[in-house]
């Protein structure tokens, strides 16, 4: 088995792990204006958003780290590793180049929101898989409803030229970046239902967000 192989998710059993060639970054957000606090550390049904997401995905893709703006003490105290942004003030593409510049070039880098607290682990590694499979490519991210969702999305650390370059020419938003890096859309492959989808995509922007199930 090679150093990125992975199981067939039919044959995964939940409580095995993904080969640590997978590495787990959840984007801790901006200054979430609507939510109207932090999200990473809001708690929803009595665990930290930041915390209930990391403990869906650790089970198959080992160890979170947050990735965030700065490092407070209530991030702190989430008990996550914290990644602070190499570039701050560059949005969500800073934090995937935060994220990118961690991981190992020749391994596989899974970005998560910290803001989708339904998010599928099974479905994030048929992306693995699926990019795995096809290693000219560079990223593996959904497309649904007519646009790209970056933040349910697997990326080669080869990615990480085409992020820094998009950096360079002020080109901060992510659908341009999944554009750039001819990402490849999951849905075009997958058998799982689109309700599935939809509902590991779900984020929430504003409290009322987590209130509809």
């Amino acid at each position: 088995m090679s150093s990125l192989e992975l199981r067939s998710v039919s044959n995964l059993n939940m409580s095995q792990s993904a080969p640590t060639s997978v590495g787990l970054f959840l984007l801790g957000g901006g200054q979430s204006r609507r939510f109207g606090t932090d999200k990473a550390s809001f708690e929803f049904e009595g665990t930290p958003l930041a915390v209930r997401i990391a403990r869906r995905l650790s089970p198959l893709f080992g160890e979170a780290t947050l990735v965030v703006r700065e490092q407070t003490d209530t991030l702190a105290g989430l008990g996550l590793p914290l990644l602070a942004d190499l570039m701050p003030g560059n949005g969500p593409l800073g934090g995937l180049h935060a994220a990118l510049q961690a991981g190992h070039r020749e391994h596989l880098t899974l970005c998560v929101a910290c803001d989708m607290p339904w998010v599928d682990a099974q479905l994030l590694l048929e992306q693995v898989e699926r990019l795995r499979a096809l290693p000219e490519r560079l990223a593996c991210v959904p497309f649904l409803d007519g646009r790209w969702h970056p933040l349910h999305g697997v990326y080669r650390g080869s990615a990480l030229g085409v992020v820094e370059a998009l950096l360079a020419a002020g080109q901060l938003k992510l659908q341009r970046t999944c554009e750039e890096l001819d990402a490849i859309d999951i849905l075009e492959t997958s058998a799982a239902p689109l309700e599935r989808w939809h509902r590991s995509l779900r984020n929430a922007n504003t409290l009322d967000d987590l209130s509809a199930k």
